[in-house]
């Protein structure tokens, strides 16, 4: 019971795996300061693919 009291439970995903997801969820795009930095192509697909599986990226997308 004090395992159970103190476990918190949690899962991640890449940017290439959540292509074609959506989430209605709130997450965070932890690497955003890495991405965001140039204005290199494969990057901006990157930045895309990352904020566009929201539905509303506004209220549910956190950037770290």
């Amino acid at each position: 019971e004090e395992i159970i009291l103190w476990w918190l439970s949690a899962y991640c995903i890449t940017i290439h795996k959540s292509q074609g997801d959506t989430y209605r969820d709130e997450y965070t795009i932890w690497d955003w300061n890495i991405i965001s930095k140039r204005n290199d192509p494969i990057l901006q697909k990157l930045r895309y693919t990352a904020v566009s599986r929201s539905v509303d990226y506004e209220k549910l997308v956190y950037f770290k």
